[in-house]
């Protein structure tokens, strides 16, 4: 519940879904649990990422939570797929939201596959090697869930 939930806040946080979509879901899981002393405080500090944020950070970090990367990285990457198939964005400013998105995965997720497809800033001047092998790459780290190129399951 929580992994998805904070893939979902992520989304929303660096364009690839709207707060609007986070804020249905923490209401519906509320709805579902309202004795949850984590949802009522997502509830109450939904409107600033930065206290959400810290909010996730706690649950995660003091209180026991666990961040299961299968769960939390099959929702995260549905969502940036999504994005990526529609063709909203111009590659580079999906690269660069890919990159911040990154920039706030927790650690030990971060480093691992199919996550860290997502810094390539990190490799030389990334867009000097070509869209084609750029969107290849992206592709990759979607396939490590076995989505297509044409639609993710359960969207």
């Amino acid at each position: 519940m929580m992994n998805e939930l904070y893939a979902e806040f992520l989304l929303s946080v660096y364009g690839f879904s709207s707060k609007e979509q986070y804020e249905a879901l923490l209401h519906e899981r509320f709805l579902n649990e309202p004795d949850s002393d984590i949802l009522l405080d997502l509830e109450e500090c939904s409107w600033s990422q930065l206290n959400t944020n810290g909010r996730f950070t706690r649950y995660w970090t003091y209180e026991g939570g666990v961040l299961n990367p299968e769960v939390f990285g099959r929702k995260l990457l549905a969502g940036v797929k999504e994005v990526y198939d529609s063709n909203a964005l111009p590659i580079e400013e999906f690269g660069r939201r890919c990159d911040a998105l990154w920039d706030s995965l927790p650690e030990p997720i971060a480093f691992d596959m199919p996550f860290y497809m997502f810094r390539l800033r990190h490799a030389d001047d990334w867009f000097s090697w070509g869209e084609a092998q750029v969107r290849e790459l992206y592709e990759e780290a979607f396939a490590f869930y076995g989505f297509d190129t044409e639609e993710i399951d359960g969207h």
